[in-house]
């Protein structure tokens, strides 16, 4: 059966060579290649393609799961309270202070830089 599949395999490849070398419309193209001639039961693919054997994909999923190596920053810098232990004076001190803004040098590398850059309105595209 190896065989077997190995010269249809060549034939194909043959009849595909072949029709891109002479032929130039795309209905050739698919009444030669991909169309299957159901009434005298031959497909094309089954000749080629082992149809009994189970094929196992990767999933092409993992590049977007992967952490961005870009720096995540918080607009807002919070002060690290080291001094108290009970929950009450951490209440307090937290409400009492103000918050400070992180520098703007800061913000370039960040992730914040491709959101921002959808608001950017300098410029100005003129349509007629």
């Amino acid at each position: 059966m190896n065989l077997i599949r190995s010269l249809a395999i060549s034939s194909f490849n043959c009849l595909i060579s072949v029709s891109i070398c002479t032929q130039t419309e795309a209905k050739l193209y698919k009444a030669f290649i991909f169309d299957a001639n159901v009434s005298k039961n031959e497909y094309n693919f089954e000749n080629i393609i082992d149809p009994d054997h189970k094929y196992k994909f990767p999933l092409e999923l993992e590049c977007y799961y992967k952490k961005d190596k870009r720096t995540l920053l918080n607009i807002l810098c919070k002060k690290i309270l080291t001094s108290s232990n009970s929950d009450n004076q951490l209440h307090q001190q937290r409400s009492s202070t103000t918050p400070r803004y992180l520098p703007s040098q800061y913000l370039f590398a960040s992730s914040l830089t491709d959101e921002l850059a959808i608001f950017d309105f300098t410029s100005v595209v003129a349509s007629q």
